[in-house]
């Protein structure tokens, strides 16, 4: 058997185990007791799946395709995270306690970039979506 012919059957088997799971989900209550099958169930189950509702399935439900997309709406998140401009910052201090020796400072801090470090930052956020 050829490794294509393996993981198609894999696949098929994945989604068929999974449509069995879901249509015994559909079935049983949260109780656990049996509910009686409507005839609508009963055709459902016993309609034969395609192979391509049985591949869509299994791809639907595999977890390693599911954390695959996952990463990649994470790093598609990290590339916008890397084109917005840094925020600006506020800082306070008090000194002292009493009246008179008290002083305040107030400070507000804005990063200016230079040298193409946003460019850099967008680039490497590119390269790591493209590897997701």
């Amino acid at each position: 058997m050829s490794k294509h012919r393996v993981a198609a059957f894999l696949l098929v088997a994945a989604a068929a185990a999974t449509h069995a799971q879901q249509a015994a989900a559909d079935v049983e209550p949260e109780l656990g007791t049996r509910a009686p099958i409507t005839t609508a169930q009963a055709a459902n189950l016993a309609q034969p799946m395609s192979l391509d509702d049985a591949l869509r399935l299994a791809a639907e439900n595999n977890p390693l395709l599911q954390s695959a997309r996952f990463e990649a709406d994470a790093s598609n998140g990290a590339l916008m995270q890397a084109g917005a401009r840094p925020n600006p910052e506020i800082s306070l201090l008090q000194e002292g306690l009493s009246g008179r020796e008290r002083t305040s400072t107030a400070l507000i801090n804005q990063t200016i970039e230079l040298g193409g470090k946003r460019r850099s930052r967008l680039d490497a956020a590119s390269y790591r979506r493209e590897a997701a």
